[in-house]
């Protein structure tokens, strides 16, 4: 084997996509290691299995979207020993892809994509006469994987990132309602840094019954697979809404579809709604934070709902909704996790910065109270936020 590795992480390879990434990396892997045939699987953690993600000389992998179980045949036993592993005789080997035989390939090696000791996927190669690989050829394939590993990881950040705001901000409505009596006003922030981009979202629409619903909400875990359980959710939540349910069936019907899903889905939500000239809100919470209400001249308090699970866990009982005063020229402001929690601090600290933050700029004009709040953070974001808040601003 020549080497030539230094090349895998040269500067030309951040502006490509991550496929033309992978397929660049496999081009570079088969010269250097004189094979005839390269391919990379990266892992689903979610599903435990090996997606083939690109392929030179075996391109039929990719298209017919292979899939190979951890621990199980070629690839699998590479990503669950953590170790390089050679098979110089393909025919009388624990092989599951039948496309590496139908293609001819007789000796395989094949290595694991690390990254900070966590694998990310398998790199192999393959020829097409009998070869002996050597624990040098070893050694170099995995220092290869190594390199190569870094920028997969980067760029497979990069679309996963892309792909879930976009996900999210798709979801989110483009504009919120003009209501009488009411200033809506609300704001979603990803986070800063790091792969914190998940499942938050608020809505706001008309119930059937004329009353105006205001509903927050998170899903549990990261990234593309948390934000598209985001958007069933809050679809299916609308679609519930608008055939006439009362929210606690909503709110059970919700628990239902997260619990067919299965993978342990789990999502937190809360519901309100304020019926015109009403000064009440009915409010209902999925193990959700509560909601902070502002009445005027009074401190900040926050609304404790009847203690209920998160969506997505087999419930014994309904979830119930109580009635919750929401007197002319109050605000009642909704808000996700990311607003409140910080490393190194406990909830109740970021909950009173919170109530303190929102009774100072309560009563300042100009921007509306979601902004005004967001603009007292003094720190870069560590998850994504979302807030909505819901100003009482004249007779309804």
């Amino acid at each position: 084997m020549t080497t030539g590795f230094e090349q895998l992480t040269d500067a030309s390879l951040s502006y490509l996509s991550l496929e033309e990434l992978l397929l660049e990396l496999l081009d570079r892997i088969r010269a250097g290691v004189g094979a005839d045939t390269a391919a990379i699987l990266l892992l689903d953690e979610e599903r435990k299995v090996l997606l083939a993600r690109a392929a030179r000389g075996i391109e039929a992998e990719v298209r017919q979207g292979v899939k190979i179980p951890i621990g199980r045949g070629f690839a699998g036993r590479i990503a669950a020993e953590r170790r390089p592993i050679a098979i110089e005789d393909v025919d009388h080997a624990d092989i599951l892809n039948p496309i590496l035989r139908m293609r001819g390939i007789r000796s395989l090696l094949g290595v694991p994509l690390l990254v900070a000791e966590r694998v990310v996927g398998v790199l192999h190669v393959g020829t097409l006469k009998p070869r002996h690989f050597t624990e040098d050829d070893k050694a170099l394939l995995q220092l290869a994987a190594d390199r190569a590993a870094v920028a997969i990881a980067n760029a497979a950040f990069a679309e996963q990132r892309s792909t879930t705001e976009l996900l999210q901000r798709t979801m989110l409505p483009d504009a919120l309602p003009v209501v009488p009596g009411l200033r809506l006003s609300a704001k979603y922030l990803p986070a800063a840094t790091g792969v914190k981009l998940g499942g938050d979202w608020y809505d706001v629409f008309t119930l059937p019954d004329g009353r105006m619903a205001f509903v927050i909400g998170d899903v549990v875990g990261r990234g593309v697979v948390a934000a598209s359980v985001m958007a069933e959710v809050r679809t299916a939540l609308r679609a519930y809404a608008n055939e006439g349910h009362p929210l606690p069936a909503i709110v059970e019907l919700l628990n239902d579809l997260l619990v067919s899903m299965g993978r342990s889905r789990s999502a937190t939500a809360a519901l309100y709604a304020l019926a015109p000239g009403s000064d009440e809100l009915e409010a209902i919470s999925a193990g959700h934070l509560p909601a902070l209400l502002v009445p005027p001249g009074d401190p900040p308090r926050f609304v404790v709902e009847a203690e209920a699970p998160p969506l997505g866990v087999h419930l014994p009982s309904g979830y119930p909704s109580r009635n919750v005063p929401f007197p002319r020229g109050s605000s009642l402001v909704l808000f996700t996790d990311g607003l409140v929690e910080r490393r190194g601090t406990i909830i109740d600290d970021g909950l009173g910065r919170l109530a303190r933050i929102a009774q100072e700029v309560s009563g300042r004009g100009g921007l509306a109270l979601a902004d005004r709040i967001f603009n007292e953070l003094d720190e870069p974001l560590e998850d994504d936020l979302a807030i909505l808040a819901v100003e009482r601003v004249g007779e309804q």
